[in-house]
């Protein structure tokens, strides 16, 4: 639900709007981005393989970064509209509302 409305709080600035007006708009989606990545690292930490969370923290760390490259380097020539945020949010959405396997049960020693 948090990913939903932060993709959600992209929407307003689909709009040409003044610079005033979008740093304002840029607020909403910006509070909600802490608590997002709180509960990635969480979701992540839960469902890492035991003694492996540091890791699996840290290879979601690297994607959001590549991610946030990535964004930058197409926005340009995209025309800098907030299509490919908005775009990006939206999968993040779907990929945390999506179903989780069971965790599988250890193994017998």
């Amino acid at each position: 639900m948090l990913a939903a409305l932060f993709a959600a709080g992209w929407l307003p600035l689909l709009a040409p709007l003044p610079a005033p007006a979008v740093l304002a708009l840029a607020m909403l989606p910006g509070t909600l981005f802490v608590p997002l990545l709180t509960v990635a690292n969480l979701t992540v930490t839960a469902l890492a393989p035991p003694g492996t969370s540091t890791e699996a923290v840290g290879w979601m760390s690297s994607a959001i970064r590549l991610g946030v490259a990535s964004g930058t380097t197409l926005a340009g020539p995209l025309g800098g509209h907030f299509t490919l945020p908005l775009l990006a949010a939206a999968l993040c959405a779907l990929l945390l509302s999506a179903p989780t396997p069971a965790a599988a049960a250890p193994a017998a020693a």
